[in-house]
């Protein structure tokens, strides 16, 4: 079973897909890394830290428990992706 998240990145004129796994990750509000509002960061198990973003607060909130609830149950096991595979995206 597959405990990931897919993000869709902007590169120049298009947008690359990358999936992250969110075995052992943590997740967590944060005010000082954006000026932006309803800010939460997602920390890999191999610290690739990536910053969520959403305007309405609500959706944001629903983002992050979906998120949350994922983290907190998923069991270190291995990465199917070696970490310089996925920070080529980025």
């Amino acid at each position: 079973m597959r405990i990931s998240i897919v993000c869709f990145v902007p590169q120049s004129n298009s947008k690359t897909e990358a999936e992250i796994d969110l075995r052992a990750a943590t997740v967590e509000w944060t005010e000082d890394k954006s000026r932006r509002n309803n800010v939460f960061q997602l920390t890999t198990h191999f610290d690739l830290q990536m910053l969520f973003q959403v305007d309405d607060k609500e959706k944001a909130e629903e983002w992050y428990q979906d998120i949350k609830r994922v983290t907190d149950k998923s069991e270190m096991v291995s990465c199917p992706r070696p970490l310089s595979e996925i920070r080529s995206y980025f």
